[in-house]
C-alpha cells in the first residue's frame, strides 16, 4: 500500500495493530494534514479543483465536442457564428455603423445554414429583410 499524499510505501509500525495498518492511508501525520488542508504536491491534480475554470478547452470545440451536430437549429448556428466572428456593428449592405449590435444580424448568403463561417455576412435589419426577399 502507498501513501495517498506522497506515494511512499507504507511500513507497518511496531506497535500498530494489523487491522489499523490496513485502514491507514498516509505514511505519517504530516502527509495526512497536508492532504486534508488541500496542499497538493506540484504536478498533481485533485478531483474537483478549480484549475481549468474559465479556460477554453480547444480539444473539446468543434467536431470533438460530444454535442456536435452537422445540422444544428437556426438559433444554434447563429450563436456559433457570433461566437467565432464576434458581434457585428457595420452593415455590409449599406455601410451603416450601428452602435446597438442587436440591429445588425449575421445573414446567411446561400440560405442553406451550413457551418461555414465564410457563408455569413453582416447586414442591418433593413438590408437583411431585403436580402431574404430576393
Amino acid at each position: 500500500m502507498r501513501c495517498n499524499y506522497c506515494g511512499k510505501l507504507l511500513v507497518k509500525r511496531d506497535n500498530e495493530f494489523p487491522y489499523l495498518f490496513k485502514k491507514r492511508k498516509y505514511c505519517n501525520h504530516k502527509c495526512s494534514l497536508d492532504y486534508k488542508k488541500g496542499k497538493h504536491l506540484p504536478g498533481t491534480f485533485k478531483k474537483g479543483s478549480k484549475i481549468n475554470v474559465g479556460r477554453k478547452r480547444l480539444d473539446m470545440t468543434g467536431k470533438n465536442n460530444i454535442k456536435w451536430t452537422e445540422k444544428p437549429g437556426y438559433e444554434a448556428i447563429h450563436a456559433w457564428v457570433s461566437r467565432w466572428k464576434g458581434k457585428p456593428n457595420i452593415c455590409e449592405g449599406c455601410g451603416n455603423i450601428v452602435t446597438n449590435s442587436r440591429q445588425i444580424h449575421w445573414a446567411n448568403i446561400d440560405h442553406k445554414y451550413r457551418r461555414v463561417l465564410d457563408d455569413y455576412i453582416r447586414l442591418c435589419a433593413k438590408c437583411h429583410k431585403k436580402y431574404d426577399k430576393r
